[in-house]
């Protein structure tokens, strides 16, 4: 039996972000919108939505880099 750790380490890793931003919508907006209400939810899912803008920028990057290495390596 054949053991790929990478494959393994980038599902544990896609795993592990999907539930933190479950537990951060679920949780958290959800506690915003039973505390305070909807409006406040709103606002609260707007700022999460600003905050990951950037993220997903930096991944972007990595994510071209590492296409980019992978087909300069290929040739």
């Amino acid at each position: 039996m054949i053991r790929d750790l990478r494959k393994y380490a980038r599902q544990t890793d896609r795993r592990l972000l999907i539930g933190f931003f479950v537990l951060l919508i679920v949780v958290g907006i959800g506690l915003v919108y039973f505390i305070w209400g909807a409006g406040a939810a709103v606002t609260g899912l707007l700022c999460v939505g600003g905050a990951l803008l950037p993220v997903l920028a930096v991944l972007g990057v990595l994510w071209l880099l590492e296409w980019v290495n992978r087909k300069a390596h290929d040739e």
